[in-house]
C-alpha cells in the first residue's frame, strides 16, 4: 500500500503519471524534499518513506552520497551540502 501511495505522491510532484525513467534513488531523494523539506526525520519515519520504494537507507548512508545519519536521525542533503 505505501508504495501505491508513494507511486501517486510522485505523479503529483512531477506532474505526469510515466516515471519509467525515474530511479529509485531520485523518487526517494524528490518524495523526501516534498514530505520532509530540509528536515531531520526520526530513522523509523525515514525508513517507513525509504523501504516501499526499494531503498535500504543503510547502504545509501554508507555511500555518503546524499543521506546522513545523526544519531537516531537522517537527514537527505541538500544540492549545496552535497
Amino acid at each position: 500500500m505505501r508504495k501505491v501511495v508513494s507511486e501517486f505522491a510522485l505523479e503529483r510532484v512531477l506532474k505526469r503519471a510515466d516515471l519509467g525513467r525515474v530511479d529509485a534513488e531520485t523518487r526517494f531523494y524528490l518524495l523526501w524534499r516534498w514530505t520532509f523539506g530540509n528536515a531531520k526525520v526520526h530513522f523509523d519515519d525515514a525508513i517507513k518513506l525509504s523501504r516501499p520504494m526499494g531503498i535500504e537507507l543503510t547502504e545509501i548512508w554508507d555511500r555518503g552520497d546524499f543521506v546522513r545519519k545523526e544519531k537516531e536521525f537522517v537527514r537527505v542533503l541538500s544540492p549545496e551540502e552535497r
